[in-house]
């Protein structure tokens, strides 16, 4: 499912191909193995908001993309937030838009640049 229409300016594709990738793979990793055993929401947030676009998107469109429970997507929104990986906005409808700031587009590029270089090798 696509949240939003791919606006990715500031993302090099390839980085944001990877990201959508990485997220392909987890997904079918999760349905041919129990997926409790595999637990990384804060990566499956920032993955799917670079491969997404920079363009907010809401909490529950994230939670229902990850079929995760809204709580424990917003509580790891709530650390990435913390930690200044992603910004917070109200929508006006009880909904909080979640975007990656240019901090956490940074560092989720290094760590992607240096995923590349391990599958280089």
């Amino acid at each position: 499912m696509r949240l939003i229409v791919q606006d990715n300016e500031k993302a090099p594709k390839h980085l944001a191909r990877l990201a959508e990738d990485i997220r392909c793979m987890r997904q079918a990793r999760n349905q041919r193995l129990p997926a409790d055993l595999f637990g990384e929401p804060a990566w499956d947030i920032l993955l799917l908001l670079y491969g997404e676009g920079m363009s907010p998107c809401g909490a529950e469109d994230i939670a229902a993309e990850l079929d995760a429970p809204t709580t424990t997507v917003m509580r790891w929104i709530i650390a990435l937030t913390s930690r200044g990986f992603v910004s917070r906005s109200a929508d006006g409808a009880d909904n909080h838009l979640i975007s990656l700031t240019n901090n956490g587009r940074a560092a989720l590029e290094r760590a992607l640049n240096a995923m590349l270089q391990v599958g280089r090798r």
